[in-house]
């Protein structure tokens, strides 16, 4: 047992020094030398990079603990969870939504003119010959019901660094231990791209704030997915679904504040999310993994 811990411990330093290596590399090279993650190519690069913790738990895995991926999560697992990853973000999204416009911490728009702020541009969004509306209704149809399969593999790019090796590793701490480090680095890991304004593009450094919270909770929900369906694929979903669903607040609103709502990765994202994680541990979700 000793032996696997300091196998564990030599495998968790490589994977994070590869994982932050690549990731820390690519983007201060690329958005440090003045692209903008809200752009086309910004968009693609952050795609790319969610596949290194992958890359990394892969090397680890095979060359430095040479475990190989019998606890990685890879199976299909429960299927009953992978409903619950489906839609389970954007109803978390729309809730979320609600309590900013119930609060008054956004408006209600559907102009699309938040949108611009929501992708850090100082440009408004340019008319369309076709009605906001269907726009909006399209976007959403489309991010519910199809994004979240086509995002779950550079979701699953992540989720099998995050969730299917840091947490594995972590898991002996007990799983609410596990969930809050392995969320808490996660966090950490945005930073570079949070500080050029990716999610709060007014706030980018109090933004990195913002962002280590909501993947402490996020990584409980998703943590959760990961360890009650024994398989990595169904965080992957939730992952990507979350992806899909997170800008839709922004198509419909305006006058917010992104520290604060209207999306989950505000205020009132948190507020939801604490209370799903609460509703979790009452039902003895965070009790002792077992490995």
């Amino acid at each position: 047992m000793e032996n696997n811990r300091v196998n564990d411990k030599r495998g968790i330093i490589w994977f994070l020094v590869l994982t932050f290596g690549l990731t820390w590399a690519v983007e201060f090279g690329v958005f440090y030398s003045g692209l903008n993650p809200g752009q086309a190519g910004g968009i693609a690069v952050l795609t790319l990079v969610m596949f290194f913790p992958a890359l990394s738990a892969f090397i680890v895995r095979k060359f430095v603990t040479r475990e190989g991926f019998g606890d990685a999560g890879l199976r299909v697992g429960i299927k009953k969870y992978y409903l619950a990853a489906w839609f389970g973000m954007p109803l978390m999204t729309l809730v979320s939504l609600g309590l900013a416009l119930a609060l008054g911490l956004a408006q209600w728009d559907l102009s699309l003119s938040g949108m611009a702020k929501f992708l850090g541009s100082e440009q408004p969004v340019p008319p369309s010959p076709i009605d906001p509306r269907l726009m909006i209704l399209a976007n959403a149809v489309g991010a519910i019901l199809i994004a979240p399969w086509i995002n779950i593999i550079p979701s699953f790019g992540e989720e099998f660094g995050w969730r299917g090796f840091l947490q594995v590793k972590l898991a002996h701490l007990g799983r609410f231990r596990a969930y809050l480090y392995t969320g808490l680095i996660w966090g950490v890991w945005h930073a570079p791209i949070i500080a050029k304004g990716h999610n709060y593009p007014d706030h980018p450094y109090l933004g990195i704030g913002a962002m280590i919270i909501f993947c402490v909770l996020l990584a409980f929900i998703f943590g959760w997915l990961r360890d009650a369906s024994g398989s990595v694929w169904v965080a992957a979903l939730a992952h990507g679904s979350l992806n899909a669903s997170a800008g839709l607040p922004y198509m419909v609103t305006r006058d917010f504040n992104t520290l604060l709502g209207p999306a989950l990765t505000g205020l009132t994202g948190w507020i939801v999310m604490t209370l799903a994680v609460a509703w979790l541990a009452r039902r003895g979700a965070f009790g002792r993994a077992e490995r």
